[in-house]
């Protein structure tokens, strides 16, 4: 898996993988909504897309400074559909936490997973994650959100990934 930043001529390609999935119409149920997002997360947010071969396989969304302004928020991690349980979102968090930790020493990492997304929370869960809190209604009423928290360090064991 190749990881590529998103630039402005990729934000078309973003938009639309993201649009096409359900946490995508989901939280951005307005394609000009995704767009202006997206847009707007090109120049500010990290932000990152997935291939293998020439292929869009996945997106990772993340602020640097999001959580308090002061720790890193995982904005959204998607995958396609179709490439789902072969790693690729495993991978996409390894490379989060290997830039987040070449860039600075961090202590937390925060995200928020749809209380009924068991697949994303056990994937979670499983690199570290902790739950440590639910948001009722925090983006749509009646989706509930569970907050979750890892602790970063440079002892912190990640996953290999190409990244060129």
């Amino acid at each position: 898996m190749r990881m590529r930043p998103l630039t402005q001529p990729l934000v078309a390609d973003c938009s639309a993988f993201l649009f096409a999935t359900e946490l995508g119409q989901r939280y951005y149920p307005l394609r000009r909504l995704l767009d202006a997002a997206v847009e707007k997360a090109c120049q500010r947010d990290a932000v990152y897309l997935a291939y293998e071969g020439q292929r869009l396989v996945g997106v990772l969304w993340y602020v640097e400074e999001g959580s308090f302004y002061t720790y890193p928020y995982l904005h959204m991690i998607v995958v396609d559909e179709s490439c789902r349980g072969k790693g690729y979102g495993r991978q996409m968090l390894a490379y989060m936490e290997e830039r987040l930790l070449e860039k600075r020493m961090t202590s937390k990492i925060y995200l928020v997973v749809t209380e009924n997304n068991q697949a994303a929370q056990k994937l979670y869960a499983d690199v570290g994650y902790q739950k440590v809190g639910r948001l009722e209604n925090l983006y749509r009423k009646g989706v509930h959100e569970l907050l979750m928290e890892k602790f970063l360090s440079k002892m912190t064991k990640i996953g290999q990934l190409d990244a060129s």
